[in-house]
């Protein structure tokens, strides 16, 4: 018998069906991968998998016993998830961490921390990893933070772990050490439940795969009986396609922007990078290797403590992100959520933050323009839903980034920063960012972009630039490096 059972889960939004009367079985020790574009049915069925929804039909079996009573109900019957963002608390330690909530109690009813210490240590020590109870979580580097929070199920006697894009901020070693942690969770029993948009870690780590589209399944089956392009192909549907590498076809320009030995003093040293209009400049390196913090001083975030930045021939100073935006440059963020977006406003309000000036008349804002600048973008960029008074905080990540681009091509740029620009977003929404991107290069919008997707570098760079430990390692021709070159360049270099 299966150890998790889905039987025909479905739920229902007014009229809206998110999810259509699906079935899902997991066995011990399997890692099943669950994909689909935004809108497929992902987050609806974890959820009801989780207890955080009640299905509007269907039931929820964990070895033969249906489960009930909302997550805590979930829980006990042996089902944890791991979200993308972290729900650790950064100031308590390892052990505080993985028994919030059920420490070992001692007489009066007191935490026993001396037991909670020994429990702690037995569990790191079960599941061979090499971190200390005693450990502040938030000191800890991303990739540990994530076996806390896998150590913290196995804690609640998890026998079924949902991972939602557990990878999306860790660099190729860590990811290789997560899908170690993977391994041995399935050598013993534990099934995986993985969500992620990154192919290539699907086909690496998952056994099976589960499609959705639409709130239904399209494709179950083994991993090893499909390849990309099918998988893509369920993804989106019929006449739909995976992106071609953008053309290279489109003229490259005069320089526009120029740094000469930029240094910020324990951050990054000698950065000598050049962008020419209509180009896309990828900078890949490894996470940590101090990329957004070149991208914060070209943007006027901080300031550097040595060399120079031209733009347009003109050496210049940019004091603040405000100067910056007034000399044609737009940065959007790593992190959307803390730094890039209004998440209880509208998706009006965030598409016009960065450019309500060029609305106003004398005191007055002009109404009909806003209306009709945010339904341009809206459908320029596919956010879905198409509403321009949703809550940017009720949509998918993907559309959120959409709203993020959108908000920053209102300022009418020449020159784009991109920073991950895709982490966490599915292949069709990120088919819509490639598509604009391809645009601006084609008017001749200069584009820099950070990224840790070597697949990404690859298709949409004309040049590449490594950076390893704060400095420049080496600058490549993206139309005659191979995969499997520019893999070992990265992975060369040391983070820091």
């Amino acid at each position: 018998m299966s150890m998790l059972q889905a039987r025909k889960i479905s739920k229902r939004f007014g009229n809206f069906e998110a999810l259509k009367a699906l079935d899902f079985t997991l066995q011990a020790g399997e890692v099943r991968a669950v994909i689909g574009s935004n809108g497929a049915g992902k987050t609806t069925m974890i959820k009801i998998l989780t207890g955080a929804h009640a299905p509007t039909t269907g039931e929820v079996i964990v070895d033969g016993e249906r489960l009930g009573g909302g997550p805590a109900g979930h829980i006990e019957g042996g089902i944890a998830c791991i979200y993308q963002h972290s729900s650790l608390s950064p100031n308590l330690s390892v052990a505080e961490n993985l028994f919030l909530g059920h420490h070992p109690r001692g007489p009066f009813g007191l935490i026993d921390r001396k037991a909670m210490m020994a429990k702690a240590q037995a569990l790191i020590s079960a599941n061979a990893t090499q971190i200390s109870p005693h450990a502040l979580v938030g000191s800890l580097p991303t990739v540990k933070q994530k076996e806390v929070e896998i150590l913290k199920a196995l804690a609640l006697d998890a026998r079924v772990i949902l991972m939602d894009e557990p990878t999306a901020w860790l660099s190729f070693p860590e990811v290789e050490r997560l899908h170690d942690t993977i391994r041995r969770l399935s050598a013993r029993g534990v099934a995986v439940v993985y969500i992620s948009h990154i192919m290539n870690e699907i086909f690496r780590v998952c056994e099976t795969a589960t499609i959705l589209r639409d709130g239904a399944l399209v494709w179950e089956g083994a991993v090893a009986d499909t390849d990309r392009a099918q998988v893509v192909g369920h993804m989106l549907g019929p006449g739909q396609a995976d992106t071609e590498r953008l053309s290279a076809k489109c003229e490259i320009g005069d320089e526009i922007l120029a740094t000469k030995g930029l240094r910020r003093n324990g951050a990054f040293e000698d950065i000598n990078l050049t962008l020419r209009k209509g180009e896309i400049l990828c900078l890949t390196g490894l996470i940590g290797s101090k990329r957004t913090e070149v991208v914060r001083c070209l943007f006027g975030a901080d300031q550097p403590d040595g060399g120079t930045i031209t733009l347009r021939g003109k050496t210049v100073k940019l004091a603040s992100p405000r100067q910056a935006i007034e000399q044609g440059i737009a940065l959007v963020p790593e992190d959307r959520r803390a730094e890039g977006l209004f998440l209880s406003h509208t998706i009006t309000d965030n598409v016009l933050a960065a450019a309500l000036p060029k609305f106003l008349r004398h005191i007055l804002l002009r109404k009909p323009a806003m209306k009709k600048t945010v339904d341009a973008t809206i459908k320029r960029l596919n956010i879905q839903p198409p509403d321009p008074e949703k809550i940017v905080g009720t949509l998918s990540g993907g559309n959120q980034q959409k709203v993020l681009l959108g908000k920053w091509l209102e300022t009418d740029p020449d020159i784009v920063i991109l920073d991950e620009p895709t982490v966490g977003v599915d292949v069709g929404a990120k088919n819509d960012i490639y598509r604009v991107m391809h645009e601006l290069k084609a008017r001749g919008v200069a584009i820099l972009v950070v990224s840790s997707d070597v697949e990404e570098v690859q298709l949409i760079a004309d040049r590449i630039v490594i950076m390893s430990d704060g400095r420049i390692v080496r600058e490549l021709d993206a139309a005659h490096v191979s995969h499997e070159e520019l893999v070992a360049e990265i992975s060369g270099a040391t983070a820091a």
